[in-house]
């Protein structure tokens, strides 16, 4: 069994959660962005990623949340 450094476990924490961030950002890309006509999102886009990316992250919160508090339970 590999033992890892501390300073290990928290470069492969930042790789995660740098992968996941970009995850959400090109799904999110993905759905709120309809045209490439111009260097600027227009606000209708902008409402959209933002929305997006609200809703993403309240939910993978709670999903967090509900994993923590399941681990809590099987301790105790």
């Amino acid at each position: 069994m590999q033992s890892y450094s501390e300073e290990d476990m928290q470069k492969m924490l930042m790789y995660q959660e740098m992968k996941h961030y970009n995850e959400i950002v090109a799904s999110c890309f993905k759905e709120c962005v309809r045209s490439m006509a111009s260097k600027k999102l227009v606000p209708p886009e902008e409402t959209c990623l933002y929305n997006c990316y609200k809703k993403i992250t309240l939910y993978n919160d709670r999903i967090v949340l509900a994993l923590n508090n399941l681990s809590l339970s099987k301790q105790t």
